[in-house]
């Protein structure tokens, strides 16, 4: 008896699982390269600084006094390390590390998701219900380990119903024990032809002659 027999429920879930490891992947793949560019601006900074500071400090004596050669390397030095403590405080190359890796981690889960969904059913291994566990445990554990995303994304594992608005038009009919329509539309064209015939009505009406009919 082949045990994944009935599994479309587990099968859509751990699909659910795959497409979501595969945007996340992505996502910080993307993360990764946009922190590997912004790390530029502070090492190459800081390379360039430090070269001018050690190469002054010993080849302006012959053109410069040496308290103005030690005011420059100074100022230089006070600005490699203010470049160098806004890259700690901003935690780039961490960042840079713990998004690479967790690329990696949600791009081997999606391809392990992607080879196990894609085989027959008969050649699968492994209990359904105990492989949902696994998989869905390594994802949340991914989950807690990464970085907030700074943008929403289309989780296949949150979705929200829609909800109807107020103003929506309703195309279902609901219809009173009398057999008649509730339809709004059609209350709304009862109500103007009423009108329209009190207001017929008492414009052709004569008051006086129906005083005299009621005395009569």
């Amino acid at each position: 008896m082949n045990i994944w027999n009935n599994t479309e429920d587990i099968e859509t879930i751990l699909n659910d699982v795959r497409e979501n490891s595969i945007y996340l992947s992505n996502f910080h793949k993307k993360n990764y390269f946009y922190y590997k560019k912004v790390e530029t601006y502070f090492r190459l900074p800081t390379i360039v600084f430090s070269s001018v500071v050690s190469v002054a400090s010993v080849g302006l004596t012959s053109y410069l006094k040496q308290s103005h050669i030690s005011a420059i390397t100074c100022l230089i030095s006070l600005m490699v390390g203010i470049i160098n403590s806004i890259e700690l405080y901003m935690k780039i190359t961490d960042k840079i590390e713990a998004e690479l890796e967790t690329s990696k981690l949600y791009y081997n889960l999606s391809i392990d998701l992607h080879k196990l969904l894609n085989l027959d059913q008969r050649n699968r291994t492994g209990e359904p219900r105990e492989l949902l566990d696994a998989f869905f445990t390594r994802y949340i554990d991914l989950v807690e380990k990464s970085n907030l995303l700074s943008q929403s994304f289309p989780d296949k594992l949150n979705k929200l119903p829609k909800q109807r608005g107020i103003f929506s038009n309703s195309s279902e009919f609901t219809y009173s024990p009398s057999g008649k329509s509730n339809d709004p539309h059609c209350l709304s064209k009862k109500l103007k032809s009423h009108k329209s015939i009190s207001s017929n009505s008492s414009l052709s009406s004569n008051p006086i002659s129906d005083d005299i009919e009621r005395v009569i």
